[in-house]
């Protein structure tokens, strides 16, 4: 297998008509299929190899914020803007089980110890993990946050950090928080000390690390063990946040980054040296690449999404 950084952009679709907010390959076994979620109320299916969308997903009446294949492989779990949270046959495209919220719903993630179990991030500072078995809420956890930007799992899914848009006058308290997934406890909010939210986590596949996206134009690490410190020696720089919502991803075998960026490039980064590899121009005119993803088996591929509306696979 070639841990090689692609080279060049291989494939472009544009059948979306806003803009796509996230881009996600399924599980190995059925790794040809990527989804991407959009502003545009829909959810997209495409296989790579036939290089077509090959199912659209209506299941929202909003934007949507976030979308994840299930570990199966086989439903899409999504949100948005019509204050839902919904599982869908991927096949048939039929919902089969929606999560009413009292605002819109920014970002869902999966418990990886228990496919079971998901934790919806919300407009108005609520978290939620929801029970499939049962659709209702197991936990809940609140505080004055504002909206919640992203949430994602550590430790085996045992807590989970989370990133809020509410960064107070004095100090960067509550940017970065880290929760007990059972328990509800919030465990710390002291991690990030710089006055800038984070737009995106991603935990490493091999390390003990996770990494956020900070409005400051960078990428930061974190250990995911107590006190969850800032790694001051190694982020990854060139890239631009400006205020959009901008994904991360490391490649399968942790030694590479890649990040999105508001100029419409992917950024390549080095894991290790945190040293800039290279830049893919993905967005027509300066279209912002908002998400990136690695593929699951083959490391010489990801694939993006921009704001204008497309998705790309580079190779």
């Amino acid at each position: 297998i070639s841990n090689k950084p692609p080279k060049h952009v291989l494939l472009g679709f544009s059948s979306h008509t806003g803009p796509v907010t996230r881009v996600q390959w399924n599980i190995p076994k059925y790794s040809h299929l990527m989804l991407s979620a959009s502003m545009d109320k829909t959810v997209r299916l495409w296989d790579y190899l036939s290089e077509k969308c090959v199912q659209t997903l209506h299941c929202h009446q909003g934007a949507v914020k976030d979308a994840q294949w299930s570990t199966d492989g086989r439903s899409i779990l999504s949100c948005g803007f019509d204050k839902t949270a919904r599982l869908t046959d991927a096949q048939s495209g039929t919902s089969f089980q929606v999560f009413d919220h009292s605002s819109y719903v920014t970002c869902v993630r999966w418990n990886p110890a228990d496919p079971q179990m998901f934790i919806s991030g919300t407009y108005n500072s609520t978290i939620f993990n929801w029970d499939t078995r049962t659709g209702k809420i197991a936990h809940q956890y609140s505080g004055k946050l504002g909206q919640i930007l992203s949430v994602e799992f550590i430790n085996q899914g045992a807590e989970f950090v989370a990133s809020c848009d509410t960064v107070s006058q004095d100090s960067a308290d509550r940017t970065i928080m880290v929760w007990d997934t059972d328990t509800g406890a919030l465990v710390s909010n002291q991690l990030y000390h710089e006055k800038y939210t984070c737009t995106s986590f991603k935990v490493h596949p091999t390390e003990g690390v996770f990494m956020a996206q900070s409005n400051a134009n960078y990428l930061a690490l974190f250990s995911t063990k107590k006190p969850y410190r800032l790694n001051k020696y190694q982020r990854f720089e060139g890239h631009q946040i400006e205020g959009y919502s901008i994904g991360c991803d490391f490649s399968p075998d942790g030694s590479m980054v890649a990040s999105g960026s508001a100029d419409g490039k992917l950024y390549l980064y080095n894991y290790t040296t945190t040293a800039l590899i290279r830049e893919l121009g993905l967005g027509k005119n300066g279209s912002a690449c908002t998400d990136v993803a690695w593929h699951p088996v083959m490391p010489s591929i990801v694939a993006g999404c921009t704001w204008g509306g497309r998705v790309i696979v580079c190779r």
